[in-house]
């Protein structure tokens, strides 16, 4: 990251040295910015929801969260509560290091390095609280969240601030493998929070509020997405290919004019709502609140659904791990050369291109869907299958089939270097397979 705005700092000293309530602020934080995305965001990198819309309406209860790149902190809250009187963090010296250094001179130079050696080498920390309530905050791979959670559970206040030039502008990936293995570990991180004692639900409800335990609560169970997404991406698949129907009935008719339809379960309009809110709210904060273009909207959700079944799946099996002593690494590099990755992502092409297992679990996903929207419409056209007792789960399957059309292109007609491994493809369609059988058993 790079300062891009001159007028960055002075916008944060506009908050910190607020006569009211710069006292209280703990943190100004900026929204992480990118340079060279392409028009379309193929792989989400600018993440509007968690960097900017989330945040707006955090501030509103002055508990936006540190993202660690972007914020101005106020070093007072690394000491601990706003109303607590700074404290020796420096054992060995009469007083704050601070204060020391105040009184030194330039001729006082064995003090000067008596104090620059106590800070390199990182001893001070032994014996002292140093991690746990001093500076940043130990115990998750997001330590600028949990800092940041903690700060605002011991009193104090942040702020948001969005000005019309980026603040600071950064890298980001260019390769899907490497955005994947981020939000992976993102998740990991998040959930080491969501399941320690500092639980967002009971922590921040008990120390702040109920909005913002449940707000930070939201973020801490991130992975937990995968469940909804295998339930909705997997099981109604298998069930259909097996002739089991697990959603109300819809009668379709057909006629000179069309399709027609008459829902006689009332449960189906509920199934309905859900789906068309959650995507039209969606679509009216994006598109038309903030401005992104419905391609990159589109992609932004394709990149949720990818997420949910790759990163947050295999960040909960990871988190699981780690509880019984085993230290996995799902983290591979990509062997591709990188002037060609970055041709293929400014022509909005997928890059995939690396043996990882994160690609196995996507690879899966997508291929039981296409087994499963195939085997219902052969039903419907050859078997005479009742599209009535098939609709929803028809719909949930061609769904994601159309949010999964990068994948197949990469396992099928592309021979660039990011094309989908063939060692992916293999496995992946065994796992399928064995899925496909297996689930029939289970039925019976």
């Amino acid at each position: 990251m790079y300062c891009n705005n001159p007028q960055a700092p002075r916008l944060a000293l506009c908050h910190l040295l607020d006569p009211i309530e710069g006292s209280k602020i703990a943190f100004v934080q900026f929204p992480p910015r990118f340079r060279g995305i392409n028009p379309s965001d193929i792989y989400n990198s600018e993440f509007t929801r968690p960097y900017i819309i989330n945040p707006e309406g955090l501030d509103g209860i002055g508990a936006v969260n540190c993202v660690g790149s972007g914020p101005f902190v106020n070093r007072k809250a690394f000491y601990g509560a706003p109303t607590q009187s700074k404290v020796n963090i420096f054992p060995g010296f009469n007083g704050d290091l601070e204060g020391a250094l105040d009184r030194i001179t330039m001729s006082s130079s064995k003090l000067i390095l008596e104090a620059a050696s106590r800070v390199t080498d990182c001893n001070y920390e032994r014996g002292t609280n140093w991690g746990l309530t001093l500076g940043f905050r130990y115990g998750s791979m997001v330590e600028d969240f949990l800092t940041g959670f903690r700060m605002q559970c011991e009193g104090w206040r942040s702020v948001f601030c969005n000005p019309t030039t980026p603040a600071f502008l950064g890298d980001f990936p260019i390769s899907l493998n490497f955005s994947l293995v981020q939000v992976q570990r993102w998740s990991l991180g998040l959930t080491e929070v969501g399941f320690s004692k500092y639980c967002p639900f009971i922590f921040g409800t008990k120390n702040h509020s109920l909005l913002m335990g449940m707000a930070y609560g939201f973020y801490s169970i991130w992975p937990l997405w995968a469940i909804p997404m295998i339930i909705y991406g997997v099981l109604p698949q298998l069930c259909l290919i097996h002739n089991i129907y697990l959603f109300p009935k819809v009668p379709v008719t057909f006629s000179k004019l069309g399709l027609s339809f008459k829902v006689s379960d009332p449960w189906f309009y509920l199934y309905t709502y859900l789906f068309l809110a959650t995507y039209i709210q969606d679509f009216i904060e994006s598109y038309y609140v903030y401005g992104i273009n419905l391609k990159s909207w589109w992609n932004e959700q394709r990149m949720w659904l990818m997420r949910a079944a790759s990163s947050c799946v295999f960040s909960f099996i990871e988190l699981i791990l780690y509880q019984i002593g085993i230290t996995p690494d799902f983290s591979l590099t990509s062997k591709v050369i990188d002037d060609e990755q970055q041709k293929r992502y400014n022509r909005e092409i997928f890059d995939f291109g690396v043996d990882s297992p994160i690609f196995v679990s996507l690879s899966t996903f997508a291929l039981v869907n296409l087994v499963s929207f195939s085997f219902g419409i052969m039903k419907i056209i050859f078997i005479d299958g009742k599209l009535e007792e098939m609709l929803v789960q028809l719909f949930l399957s061609g769904f994601v089939l159309v949010n999964s059309w990068p994948i197949y292109e990469a396992m099928v007609w592309r021979k660039d270097g990011g094309r989908m491994p063939a060692k992916v493809t293999l496995i992946s369609a065994l796992i399928t397979l064995v899925l496909c059988y297996a689930s029939g058993f289970a039925t019976k």
